[in-house]
Protein backbone atom coordinates (compact mmCIF):
# COMPACT_ATOMS: atom_id res chain seq x y z
CA UNK A 1 0.00 0.00 0.00
CA UNK A 2 2.95 2.53 1.05
CA UNK A 3 4.56 1.36 -1.58
CA UNK A 4 1.88 2.10 -4.20
CA UNK A 5 1.64 5.80 -2.58
CA UNK A 6 4.97 6.29 -3.31
CA UNK A 7 5.06 4.74 -6.56
CA UNK A 8 1.95 7.41 -7.40
CA UNK A 9 3.90 10.28 -5.75
CA UNK A 10 6.93 9.45 -7.86
CA UNK A 11 4.26 9.34 -11.41
CA UNK A 12 3.15 12.80 -10.29
CA UNK A 13 6.33 14.70 -9.65
CA UNK A 14 7.67 13.01 -13.18
CA UNK A 15 4.26 14.53 -14.80
CA UNK A 16 4.88 18.03 -13.63
CA UNK A 17 8.37 17.46 -14.47
CA UNK A 18 7.41 16.61 -18.13
CA UNK A 19 4.57 19.55 -17.91
CA UNK A 20 7.71 21.96 -17.09
CA UNK A 21 9.50 20.41 -20.25
CA UNK A 22 6.37 21.02 -22.27
CA UNK A 23 6.24 24.64 -21.35
CA UNK A 24 10.35 24.92 -22.00
CA UNK A 25 9.74 23.57 -25.31
CA UNK A 26 6.75 25.73 -26.02
CA UNK A 27 8.80 28.74 -25.44
CA UNK A 28 11.80 27.90 -27.41
CA UNK A 29 9.36 27.37 -30.30
CA UNK A 30 8.04 30.60 -29.53
CA UNK A 31 11.50 32.42 -29.71
CA UNK A 32 12.62 29.94 -32.85
CA UNK A 33 9.40 31.51 -34.44
CA UNK A 34 10.19 35.01 -34.24
CA UNK A 35 13.76 34.70 -35.12
CA UNK A 36 12.27 33.06 -37.97
CA UNK A 37 9.89 35.73 -38.74
CA UNK A 38 12.41 38.51 -38.48
CA UNK A 39 15.38 36.38 -40.77
CA UNK A 40 12.52 36.50 -43.43
CA UNK A 41 11.88 39.85 -43.43
CA UNK A 42 15.10 41.08 -42.98
CA UNK A 43 17.05 39.50 -45.69
CA UNK A 44 14.90 37.12 -47.62
CA UNK A 45 17.06 37.06 -50.71
CA UNK A 46 20.74 36.07 -50.25
CA UNK A 47 21.93 32.47 -50.28
CA UNK A 48 22.92 32.21 -46.92
CA UNK A 49 20.11 33.29 -45.33
CA UNK A 50 17.72 31.15 -47.63
CA UNK A 51 19.69 28.40 -46.41
CA UNK A 52 19.47 29.47 -42.83
CA UNK A 53 16.00 30.20 -43.19
CA UNK A 54 15.75 26.36 -44.52
CA UNK A 55 18.14 24.89 -41.14
CA UNK A 56 15.55 27.04 -38.64
CA UNK A 57 12.79 25.85 -40.32
CA UNK A 58 14.14 22.03 -39.91
CA UNK A 59 14.86 22.84 -36.29
CA UNK A 60 11.08 24.24 -35.86
CA UNK A 61 9.77 20.79 -37.27
CA UNK A 62 12.10 18.99 -35.01
CA UNK A 63 10.92 20.76 -31.91
CA UNK A 64 7.15 20.40 -33.11
CA UNK A 65 7.93 16.66 -33.35
CA UNK A 66 9.83 16.79 -29.88
CA UNK A 67 6.34 18.76 -28.60
CA UNK A 68 4.55 15.88 -30.14
CA UNK A 69 5.99 13.38 -28.51
CA UNK A 70 5.82 14.98 -25.12
CA UNK A 71 2.38 15.63 -25.39
CA UNK A 72 1.88 11.77 -26.13
CA UNK A 73 4.56 11.17 -23.35
CA UNK A 74 2.44 13.61 -21.16
CA UNK A 75 -1.05 11.33 -21.87
CA UNK A 76 0.92 7.60 -21.30
CA UNK A 77 1.96 9.30 -17.60
CA UNK A 78 -1.97 10.33 -17.11
CA UNK A 79 -3.36 6.87 -18.30
CA UNK A 80 -0.25 5.12 -16.01
CA UNK A 81 -1.47 7.43 -12.77
CA UNK A 82 -5.44 6.82 -13.53
CA UNK A 83 -4.79 3.04 -13.48
CA UNK A 84 -2.50 3.09 -10.34
CA UNK A 85 -5.46 5.45 -8.52
CA UNK A 86 -7.39 2.69 -9.57
CA UNK A 87 -5.56 0.45 -8.05
CA UNK A 88 -5.07 2.38 -4.95
CA UNK A 89 -8.88 2.72 -4.68
CA UNK A 90 -9.32 -0.83 -5.15
CA UNK A 91 -6.89 -2.07 -2.50
CA UNK A 92 -8.59 0.51 -0.40
CA UNK A 93 -12.62 -0.61 -0.59
CA UNK A 94 -11.55 -3.88 -0.75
Amino acid sequence: MLLLLLLLLLLLLLLLLLLLLLLLLLLLLLVLLILLLLLLFLLLLQLLLVLLLLLLLLLLLLLLLLLLLLLLLKQLLLLILLLLLRLLLYYYYY
